[in-house]
């Protein structure tokens, strides 16, 4: 890829001079993973996995990261958790009140 080329590519990505480059990825947002590991630490194989950069987290660009996948997997984990609680606890509610009439 000649520089100009880069550039061009940089400009498709929204990436200007004002931008740290995202030093894991060069900007793509993506990167190659050994072993078939990725940013979730998936269990390991003899291939490469392209997946998305856990350096930028898809932005390409180090001073504006996207979205965090494992505090968003972890968040959407804690959600599910507390509906099912919330669920239990009006159940819980609806018991108390039926024996109470």
């Amino acid at each position: 890829m000649t520089d100009e080329q880069y550039k061009i590519f940089l400009r498709y990505r929204n990436i200007h001079k004002r931008d740290t480059i995202c030093k894991k990825c060069n900007g793509s947002g993506v990167r190659l993973y050994a072993n078939t590991s990725t940013w979730m630490g998936g269990m390991g194989g003899s291939m490469m996995t392209s997946d998305v950069c856990d350096g930028c987290w898809g932005s390409g660009k180090a001073n504006e990261k996207g979205a965090n996948l494992k505090i968003l997997q972890r968040m959407y984990k804690e959600n599910k958790d507390l509906k099912e609680k919330i669920k239990e606890l009006e159940d819980h509610i609806q018991i108390h009140i039926d024996t109470r009439t």
